[in-house]
């Protein structure tokens, strides 16, 4: 039987990729950002996300936020 049209899944790249001058919040920004605001010195991963900018934000001792 075929698919309806549109019933596809269509698989999109990371936004950053067709529009790179949006991705503002490079991972050392968001650590000193965190430093500054939060006084909490972390580590920074950036998680995957098709529309969004996502990121794991986890301190030394290993207590982490996204």
């Amino acid at each position: 039987m075929p698919e309806k049209p549109g019933s596809q899944k269509k698989n999109f790249a990371p936004i950053h990729t067709y529009f790179p001058f949006l991705m503002i919040f490079i991972l050392e920004k968001i650590a000193a950002l965190t430093a500054l605001h939060f006084n909490l010195e972390v580590l920074v991963k950036a998680l995957p996300g098709e529309v969004d900018f996502n990121f794991l934000v986890e301190t030394p001792a290993g207590k982490s936020s996204t």
